[in-house]
């Protein structure tokens, strides 16, 4: 049987960002931007928004990518997230 650790919203994923970002902790991130993409480096930035498509997570002070879009966060997988 596959177990791994997996985040199952937007709330829960900002809870973790946010906690690494406080720690100023090195990230690597899986991202899907219209195809999967691995991203690494520190948090520059982390702004929640109402709107939960809004909410925006910078790395190394790099392009902002929604919090949607990120699959994968230092390992933990979205609960959602099936392709393999």
């Amino acid at each position: 049987m596959d177990l791994r650790e997996t985040f199952a919203n937007d709330e829960q994923l900002y809870e973790f960002l946010s906690e690494l970002f406080n720690n100023k902790q090195k990230v690597s991130l899986i991202i899907d931007n219209n195809g999967l993409t691995r991203l690494e480096g520190e948090i520059t930035s982390l702004v929640k928004q109402e709107i939960r498509k809004k909410s925006l997570l910078t790395i190394n002070k790099e392009k902002p990518v929604k919090l949607e879009q990120v699959v994968a966060v230092n390992g933990i997988f979205r609960s959602d997230y099936s392709e393999c």
